[in-house]
């Protein structure tokens, strides 16, 4: 079985295995807003430019009224966000006023009073999110949906901002809360390129089952200098029951990325444990085997849209010695039949800012173990 190499993808190899709103809310990638650059700079009686009237979100920040937070049982939502607008206000005599300056300009449904009206909402993000993710089904015509989300959540990036205070972890759990996985992109969803490398797998797994990737990540990747991202993307459509308040999902999928490991040994430790055990699966790996990835598995387990990354800001003091490998873990929550299979798509990057050719490598690696195979 194999993970493929987006055309522009990888499909890397798998090395083992062992054998209402509420409804449509895990389901559905919710979108959230944030609010796009502004000019609110006014020339005032003296003729000098004046910042006369205040945002109330900068620019990447999430607009006032997006949702924030988690959604039921503490799935991440939003996944995705996208421009909504903004609120600009300004007092003037004693009285708040808002400008224009914020809001999308729209076609008017009112065609013969006006031309164009100006709204906010992430009623107007979310088609933008619909158009990339439509382009993507246009792209790959044929992509189930966990495909086509999988390809959605693998291109989003986190905006920068800058007002945020607290510690490393409160601003991380900000972000998540209010941009789950950031801003999509077109061009990263549908292609690797010679420095972002996409490998992916479309595959069924069973109850209280593990599914085992290895990647050989080339040593170029970690020697040259630069910033380096490792992303990992999960998506599955569980069965889902609305009155079932221990678990939203009837089984819940998650990952975990390893290192210095051999994939046999994984799957020796992981079959001495019960996978449905959330206990004896937080400890069945050795916690100094295991890369962190951000968020962690706590926050993004909870639902059925996943993705976490490993970032390397700076130049790993310990360059690692063998493959990554990925688990896949299903853990039956409330399924009654045994032989009930999950259908899921996973993907990892490998990316570095440089200009280095990462593609050929990877894909060579890969040709000559499936033909070792």
């Amino acid at each position: 079985m194999t993970l493929c190499l987006l055309q522009h993808f990888l499909f890397f190899c798998s090395v083992c295995s062992s054998r209402s709103l509420r409804y449509l809310s895990a389901l559905s990638i919710t979108v959230g807003s944030v609010a796009h650059e502004i000019n609110i700079m006014e020339q005032s009686l003296d003729f000098h430019k004046k910042e006369l009237w205040t945002p109330i979100a900068d620019e990447n920040e999430p607009s006032s009224f997006t949702r924030v937070d988690p959604g039921i049982n503490n799935i991440l939502k939003p996944e995705d966000v996208h421009d909504g607008g903004n609120m600009i206000l300004r007092e003037s005599g004693g009285n708040i006023k808002e400008t224009m300056s914020g809001k999308l300009s729209l076609l008017s449904n009112l065609l013969m009073e006006r031309l164009f009206t100006h709204y906010v909402g992430s009623s107007f993000s979310a088609p933008m999110v619909t158009n990339i993710l439509g382009k993507i089904a246009n792209k790959y015509p044929n992509g189930s949906a966990n495909l086509l989300k999988n390809l959605l959540l693998q291109s989003t990036r986190l905006p920068e901002i800058k007002n945020v205070k607290g510690t490393n972890t409160d601003k991380k759990k900000f972000h998540f809360n209010s941009l789950g996985y950031g801003l999509p992109n077109y061009e990263y969803a549908i292609a690797s390129f010679d420095n972002r490398v996409v490998l992916l797998d479309e595959a069924t797994i069973g109850l209280n089952k593990i599914q085992v990737y290895s990647v050989d990540v080339p040593k170029l990747f970690f020697e040259a200098k630069g910033h380096k991202r490792v992303p990992v993307a999960l998506t599955f459509n569980p069965l889902i029951k609305m009155t079932r308040g221990d678990s939203y999902l009837g089984n819940q999928l998650e990952f975990k990325l390893f290192h210095a490991l051999d994939s046999d040994i994984l799957v020796n430790q992981f079959a001495e444990v019960d996978l449905s055990d959330e206990e004896q699966l937080a400890n069945v790996i050795d916690k100094k085997y295991e890369i962190v990835i951000n968020p962690g598995i706590d926050t993004r387990k909870k639902g059925c849209h996943q993705k976490g990354i490993k970032e390397y800001k700076r130049e790993p003091q310990n360059i690692p010695t063998s493959s990554f490998t990925l688990v896949i873990i299903n853990s039956n929550k409330w399924i009654n039949d045994l032989n009930y299979t999950q259908d899921y798509c996973v993907s990892m990057v490998i990316e570095h800012i440089e200009g280095i050719k990462l593609y050929n490598k990877i894909r060579n690696t890969i040709q000559l173990r499936v033909r070792i195979r």
